[in-house]
């Protein structure tokens, strides 16, 4: 095997705050250094994740580094030379971008450099309905070597962009197993909530998207036939309108805006259901995260809802969309968290289900037994390290299967290389 520097991949980031492209990417860069990788995260903006990567023992071993980027602004175009910049510099071997921001300046300053680039789309066609940003992250996005989409939406929305099968995928969202068990269910007491109170909880952006305004005028009027308390993880754009429309229904002592918090799975422990009442989503992490927790999901009625309703027919209802006086109902019928509480099993986002999902995306035998493998023929080689036995879902390392893909399409010979 080579003892030459380690390959480098190149995470970018719109920033590093706690929502689910970001900690998606914290389990991945990491991993990525344990199979025996270089990571580089660039990011405009900090947040809580960078500290924790920072401390990261990937980081302590100058395997993963961290690169804030001058925000000159979201429009401006010295963005994209400081990361033409940054990239010629560096010369990674993978450009991976995360969120549309940084979509459009990754694709635009990785051309002409020959880095495999790698497109993540977290969202779905609706997000996309109109805005000249959009159309212009589509035009670079169909020139990406693969796009990893978090849902069978997402990768329908580059569908019918064009982008042929062999340069998309669907790999879903893992779950964080670890983070979620170090968190103890908080206690309804110490929080000033009553024991009869049905404790209703949200994450996610304060975005109009979450559709949050149709949910506590359905509060509003569910607490009419009995006592609930609403919880508010996240910030957004809404916020101001959010609380302002919480004061006039007379609700606010009772919906609660607690911000972006570090602590959620302790909320999900104690919640009797999480409510998500979106318009449309990717892959909504938060509702893999709650019925690991063992809270029950309401969630609106969209395609990808009903993919996870269809997966875990005991922890999520969904109700229809748009419909106020659906969830009205549904929040009055609302059971309480049974005790003890139970848990879901994550159906696709256990170790040896991604093993066989990536396999059959690759046409690649992966087993705990295997050994090595090698694609292509002929052309310049780039080793990836693959495990053979990911030992839970929070290793997402799968991605570097991917990877693979996207550096063989463009013309590399990739060995595989079992560990």
């Amino acid at each position: 095997m080579s003892t030459g520097p380690r390959p480098l991949v190149v995470h970018a980031i719109l920033d590093l705050e706690i929502g689910g492209a970001q900690r998606q990417l914290s389990l991945l860069a990491p991993a990525l250094c344990d199979l025996g990788w270089r990571v580089l995260i660039i990011t405009l903006h900090r947040g809580p994740l960078w500290q924790r990567l920072a401390e990261s023992p990937q980081a302590q071993a100058g395997q993963l580094r961290l690169c804030q980027l001058p925000a000159h602004g979201h429009r401006d175009p010295r963005l994209i030379l400081a990361m033409r910049r940054l990239l010629r510099r560096e010369r990674p071997q993978i450009l991976q971008t995360w969120l549309p921001l940084m979509d459009v300046v990754g694709g635009l300053a990785s051309r002409g450099l020959a880095i495999p680039w790698i497109l993540s789309e977290r969202n779905s066609a609706p997000e996309y309905a109109s805005g000249l940003r959009h159309r212009l992250r589509e035009l670079i996005g169909r020139r990406a070597q693969m796009i990893i989409a978090n849902s069978h939406d997402g990768v329908a929305y580059w569908q019918g962009r064009g982008v042929p099968a062999k340069r998309r995928a669907v790999i879903a969202n893992a779950v964080d197993q670890q983070w979620l068990d170090a968190h103890q269910p908080i206690t309804r007491a110490d929080h000033g909530i009553p024991a009869d109170h049905l404790l209703l909880l949200f994450v996610g952006r304060l975005e109009a998207q979450k559709r949050l305004g149709d949910l506590l005028t359905a509060l509003a009027q569910a607490r009419q036939y009995r006592p609930i308390t609403l919880i508010i993880c996240g910030q957004g754009s809404q916020e101001a309108q959010l609380k302002a429309q919480a004061q006039n229904l007379g609700i606010s002592e009772h919906c609660r805006f607690l911000g972006q918090r570090d602590d959620v799975p302790a909320w999900m422990k104690a919640a009797d259901a999480l409510v998500l009442p979106s318009s449309h989503e990717g892959q909504p992490n938060v509702v893999l995260e709650a019925l690991a927790c063992g809270s029950p999901a309401l969630l609106s009625d969209i395609p990808e809802h009903r993919r996870l309703q269809r997966k875990h027919l005991r922890g999520v209802i969904c109700i229809e969309s748009h419909d106020i006086t659906a969830f009205t109902e549904a929040l009055k019928c609302c059971p309480f968290r049974p005790a003890p509480a139970v848990t879901w099993q994550i159906h696709g986002n256990g170790s040896q289900d991604w093993l066989r999902t990536y396999g059959q995306k690759l046409r690649f035998p992966l087993s705990n037994n295997a050994r090595s493998a090698s694609i292509g023929d002929g052309h310049p080689r780039i080793f990836y390290g693959a495990m053979s036995h990911i030992p839970s879902a929070t290793a997402n390392s799968v991605h570097v299967l991917h990877v693979a893909q996207s550096c063989y399409d463009i013309g590399c010979k990739i060995h595989l290389i079992a560990c």
